[in-house]
């Protein structure tokens, strides 16, 4: 009995040394600029508007990889990242490849924040299920929207489920923006830009439409509200927009500009409680505003 016990023991060592013999093999021999080409390769295949770059990928135990220096860009404009993580980490989930489907975790630290998630393969009908969570963001760094700017610190979650084209899936975003400027596409009346403390927004995509379900944003001089759908086409950039919001004013608003008092207050007279009610349309590249 003591000598079963005894072999037993010693195939354990074996296999534990062979075990931990690959592990250090892999790490040493890990090919990186495989895998990168590899990931880049993937990335233009699924979408081939966008390009993938790689300073660095190694392994990370016991299973995973690091990534640093990831950014992903528009093929049109390759010097300009539309999105930067200085470090990466990705790390498949056992269970999900147990049930025959393959899922992965991710966790980027990206414009001095961190955003986290999953990502799983599903059927034919479902190809892709992801869930995404943004911590402390900051959007300064950001490209900006359509040519428009929008800054603040950007926490909240995605959830999507569908096809690889992202017009044709489902899913939600619920976010908030704390201490941030939003740059209007034109002005609203004297409005170029509106500064704000806090910026709720919950956007709704289904049947290859975007509702805005919520928009609010609250600030010391203004606040404001907009709510419709957005109509997705294949260019994103030239989806339809069908928008209506209001502008209200504040207190503070007309201390900080006496000059101009009698102008807003004249403005804001014949609109109903002091509220600038406004429609915004054309396409995401190209809105237009009007004044109601």
């Amino acid at each position: 009995m003591t000598w079963v016990i005894s072999k037993k023991k010693k195939y354990a060592g074996y296999t534990l040394y062979v075990l931990l013999l690959t592990l250090v093999c892999l790490y040493y021999r890990f090919p990186s600029e495989a895998l990168a080409q590899y990931l880049r390769s993937f990335m233009e295949k699924g979408y081939p508007g966008y390009h993938l770059t790689i300073r660095e990928v190694r392994p990370t135990l016991p299973l995973g990889v690091h990534i640093s220096g990831a950014k992903v860009s528009s093929r049109a404009r390759p010097d300009v990242p539309l999105f930067s993580a200085s470090t990466a980490s990705i790390r498949p989930e056992i269970l999900s490849f147990l049930r025959g489907r393959s899922g992965y975790r991710f966790d980027c630290r990206a414009y001095g924040g961190r955003l986290e998630g999953s990502v799983h393969r599903g059927d034919k009908d479902t190809a892709i299920a992801s869930s995404m969570t943004f911590k402390n963001m900051r959007l300064e760094p950001f490209p900006p929207l359509a040519g428009h700017t929008l800054t603040g610190t950007l926490n909240g979650t995605v959830t999507y489920e569908g096809q690889e084209d992202l017009s044709k899936g489902t899913g939600e975003a619920d976010l908030t923006i704390s201490e941030g400027r939003l740059e209007l596409p034109q002005p609203i009346l004297i409005f170029n830009t509106l500064d704000f403390s806090d910026l709720s927004v919950k956007l709704v995509l289904k049947n290859r439409k975007v509702n805005l379900a919520r928009f609010e944003m609250k600030g010391k001089a203004v606040q404001g509200e907009l709510s419709g759908t957005i109509a997705l086409t294949g260019d994103l950039s030239q989806s339809r927009l069908n928008l209506r919001g209001t502008i209200e004013p504040l207190a503070s608003f007309f201390q900080d500009r006496r000059g101009e008092n009698n102008i807003i207050r004249r403005l804001t007279r014949r609109h109903k409680g002091g509220k600038i009610s406004f429609l915004i349309y054309g396409t995401i590249n190209d809105p237009k505003i009007r004044i109601m």
